[in-house]
C-alpha cells in the first residue's frame, strides 16, 4: 500500500467526534435535568383510631410458679461393648 492511503477520511473522523460529543452532551442535560425534579415523596399521616377501653379481669393460675433447676442426676457410663455371635449362614447342598 502506498503512504497515501488512508483508512478514515478527515470529514468522517470530525463527524464521528462530533456525533460522540452530542451524545455525552445530551446525556449530562438530561442527568441535570433529572437531579432538578421537583417530585416529593410525602409520608401519608397515620390514622388515629380512638382507644377503646376494656375490661381486665385477673386470671388467678393454679399452677405452681417456676421451679429453677432440677434434681441432680448422677453420670453413668454406658456398658462395655460386646460383640455379638457371628450368626450361622447355611451353604446349599
Amino acid at each position: 500500500m502506498a503512504a497515501d492511503a488512508r483508512v478514515y477520511h478527515p470529514v468522517e473522523i470530525v463527524s464521528a467526534s462530533s456525533v460522540a460529543t452530542g451524545f455525552q452532551v445530551l446525556f449530562f442535560v438530561l442527568l441535570v435535568l433529572a437531579g432538578k425534579s421537583r417530585a416529593v415523596i410525602q409520608a401519608k399521616p397515620e390514622a388515629v383510631t380512638p382507644p377503646i377501653p376494656i375490661a381486665v379481669k385477673p386470671v388467678i393460675d393454679d399452677l405452681p410458679l417456676l421451679k429453677l433447676g432440677s434434681k441432680r442426676v448422677r453420670a453413668k457410663l454406658p456398658d462395655m461393648w460386646k460383640k455379638q455371635a457371628p450368626i450361622k449362614q447355611y451353604e446349599a447342598t
